[in-house]
């Protein structure tokens, strides 16, 4: 692709370049993901990403189905020292390899922050539920919904966290 003289000039003035070495940290707009964007030049034609351009001003077209990656792991940096090719298999690989493929941790308890009981008021009500369990047919939705308003929950959630479907 090339490229007209005024998007090379935006592009080198968005640039904070320390050394050769160093990053080239991208001081223009961001994509959501970190990396640098910069128009193509006309209203319709887009948006590049700043990597891309780097590495296409420094060594030429990117060939199809080629992305660019860093060595240094920094989505901002354009110093096209830090950049290589390689495909998407390339890049999973890559980012396996430097232990940024892993999920989050799952936060389970009163650790996830949308719990509403802590796991001594769950093991309260399982103990208070499997005391005071009236039979079947005699109020067991009233015994349900009045330990649902103490402990400030729903009446199906009293039923989950005694089946163990929630608060396993």
């Amino acid at each position: 692709m090339t490229y007209n003289e005024s998007v090379i000039d935006r592009f080198w003035s968005k640039i904070n370049c320390k050394g050769d070495d160093d990053c080239w940290n991208w001081q223009g707009g961001k994509h959501s993901f970190g990396y640098g964007v910069l128009g193509r030049g006309r209203r319709g034609e887009g948006l590049v990403r700043a990597n891309r351009l780097a590495w296409e001003l420094t060594y030429g077209p990117i060939p199809d189905g080629m992305c660019v990656l860093h060595k240094c792991d920094n989505p901002s940096c354009v110093n096209p020292k830090h950049l290589f090719l390689g495909t998407r298999a390339d890049n999973n690989l890559d980012a396996k390899q430097k232990g940024r493929t892993q999920p989050p941790p799952i936060k389970r308890g009163s650790n996830n922050c949308r719990a509403k009981l802590t796991e001594v008021q769950v093991a309260e009500l399982r103990a208070r539920y499997m005391a005071g369990l009236p039979p079947k047919r005699k109020g067991r939705r009233a015994f349900t919904e009045q330990l649902a308003a103490e402990f400030g929950i729903d009446r199906s959630q009293v039923n989950n966290i005694v089946a163990r479907r929630q608060w396993r």
